[in-house]
């Protein structure tokens, strides 16, 4: 369950309550970003790569830690 820690859409809280509904989830929220979090992301990309190649493994997210910079914009 990926997440942006700013998704006005689709916060984080929305991906923990899914998590609990399920027998097995890994939730990434990345801090930085918001709706759509895996464009433009190597590491976002690489972990969902990973699951769909093998969505039993046990996925290392390590990388999302990091977050990204904040980008804001004027109206």
């Amino acid at each position: 369950l990926l997440s942006g820690r700013f998704d006005p859409i689709t916060p984080p809280a929305f991906a923990s309550d899914v998590a609990e509904e399920l027998t097995r989830a890994t939730e990434v929220t990345q801090d930085g970003r918001g709706h759509g979090i895996w464009f433009g992301n190597d590491c976002i990309a690489q972990i969902v790569q990973l699951f769909v190649a093998d969505p039993a493994r046990v996925l290392d997210v390590g990388c999302a830690d990091e977050g990204v910079p904040v980008e804001w914009a004027r109206p």
